[in-house]
């Protein structure tokens, strides 16, 4: 999985004929970076087959410069006295299944970025191997800080430690800014806090002038931001969060994380009590995870609208997928009538934007002269019940627009509200008044 706040037009995936390996090449500034996640099956070696084949065939995409690095990673299920421990000797895997390994490591140069020794895997009989491992290919700057396994963040269902590798890669990177957390909001206070300041600041009355007009609209939008802004806890979007995941998890996470590292340490001593109160909280743990997740799907289900149920029928019979590999592809453009395509983010966004909002045509299309249909009677009132009507079919939680103010914001606060906007749309159908931040949007292309 891609962290979500590194640049998409910063890298690229590598297309190899092989499910088992998963490549991607960066690029910038810095050069280029490629890095190959291998998982080589212990009866064979089709991935390293795979793998040579590749290099062989698009070496100068995977290494476009002899100063330009390959990090290769992952579990090739072989042992050998170069990266296991002395204890381990009597596990060195025959010729046939390491000699590959061992001439495809020669043939690029590449030099083992995890110390030798660091147990990396446990087995059945819980000895300790190193089955994972990295290497880097050789040069005088090597890109890679550090390199060590971390038992203590294991997840519970693994039997592999995972291995943190900290890389200097000066890489673009897209941050989403704080954002105020509508969850959070208590409405009771929200509504009186609310009505108080519209009381005393803007009162509801009827509009009679474009003037009245906007300062109404933007007294109202400012009284509104003024106190989500003081009422509204701050949050900052984490890329990997889990819409299920509560408090107490993240409590049992921390256990589960010291007894881990507890129990690391103590591997080697067989029947440690440590070790057996390490599994049963991995086993909690696992349970508490599995449960608060179906918990937080049947919730969902159970409260879900008619036009939801296209949604959850998508979710059910669509494969998961990994959210950082959803990006828009590479776009077919033309500029000056010459076809070109649009790779990176500035170049896709300047086509699209021309795509959904196109220059205005040299001549009009409108005939003159021409006999149109007697025009639809308008809107001649409408009552407070109807706005409270519409504010019920708005959805909550979809993104706020340029004011920042969620449809949450309105749907709990009609009662407060319903007053203030019978004036305004009142002016606006009375008096053809219109504001101009409503001419504002912000587009998303998914």
């Amino acid at each position: 999985m891609i962290n979500t706040n590194i640049a998409k037009d910063t890298y690229i995936q590598l297309t190899i004929p092989n499910n088992d390996i998963m490549a991607i090449h960066f690029n910038g500034e810095f050069g280029h970076l490629s890095l190959f996640n291998i998982y080589n099956n212990c009866t064979h070696n089709d991935s390293l087959s795979s793998l040579s084949t590749y290099l062989s065939s698009s070496h100068y995409i995977a290494q476009p410069t002899p100063n330009d690095h390959m990090i290769w990673l992952g579990d090739l299920n072989c042992h050998h006295p170069l990266w296991e421990p002395e204890t381990n000797w009597h596990l060195d895997s025959s010729d046939v299944a390491i000699q590959p390994l061992l001439n495809f490591l020669d043939e690029y140069d590449m030099n083992l970025a995890l110390p030798p020794g660091i147990p990396t895997y446990e087995t059945a009989t819980h000895n300790w191997t190193c089955l994972d491992n990295i290497w880097h290919s050789h040069h005088d700057s090597d890109p890679i800080i550090s390199c060590i396994t971390d038992p203590h963040i294991c997840p519970p269902k693994a039997d592999h430690l995972p291995i943190i590798t900290v890389i200097e890669l000066p890489i673009a990177r897209t941050s989403s800014p704080p954002s105020h957390d509508f969850h959070s909001i208590d409405f009771d206070e929200f509504n009186t806090t609310l009505k108080a300041h519209l009381d005393r600041e803007s009162p509801a009355t009827l509009i009679n002038s474009k003037e009245e007009f906007d300062e109404k609209v933007d007294s109202l939008t400012s009284i509104i931001q003024q106190t989500i802004y003081d009422l509204a806890l701050m949050k900052k979007p984490w890329p990997f969060s889990k819409r299920w995941w509560t408090k107490e998890l993240t409590e049992l996470k921390k256990v589960k994380n010291r007894i881990s590292y507890e129990a690391h340490k103590l591997r080697d001593i067989i029947g440690h009590p440590t070790i057996e109160e390490h599994k049963c909280v991995s086993r909690e743990f696992t349970k508490a995870i599995d449960d608060t997740a179906s918990a937080h799907w049947i919730d969902w289900l159970e409260t879900i609208s008619p036009q939801q149920i296209y949604t959850a029928n998508k979710y059910v019979i669509n494969e998961s997928s990994d959210a950082s590999c959803a990006c828009i592809p590479t776009l077919k453009t033309s500029t000056n009538g010459e076809p070109s395509t649009a790779s990176t983010n500035i170049d896709k966004a300047k086509a699209l934007a021309t795509s959904f909002f196109p220059s205005a045509p040299s001549s009009t299309s409108i005939l003159q002269d021409h006999g149109y249909p007697i025009p639809v009677l308008r809107l001649r009132y409408f009552s407070h019940h109807q706005i409270r009507e519409i504010a019920k079919l708005l959805k909550p939680h979809k993104a706020p627009g340029p004011d920042s103010i969620s449809n949450v914001i309105l749907i709990k606060c009609i009662d407060t509200l319903v007053d203030h906007l019978f004036f305004i749309y009142r002016a606006a159908v009375e008096h053809n008044f219109y504001h101009d931040c409503w001419l504002l949007s912000t587009t998303l292309s998914v």
